[in-house]
């Protein structure tokens, strides 16, 4: 039951950490506000990721 869980989390973790990386090489140019809507999306895509890659 705990590997299925950390998959997920390691999946959701790296596809978050290219994510940052993308938003980081734009965000001098944008509101914080859209930079929260990034981290939301980011982390719904992560955690869709994760779920897709273990297969639940």
């Amino acid at each position: 039951m705990t590997r299925p869980i950390l998959i997920t989390s390691f999946a959701t973790a790296f596809f978050c950490a290219c994510f940052a990386g993308a938003v980081d090489y734009v965000t001098d140019q944008l509101a914080m506000w859209h930079v929260m809507a990034f981290g939301a999306v980011s982390g719904f895509c992560g955690s869709f990721f994760g779920q897709k890659v273990t297969g639940r």
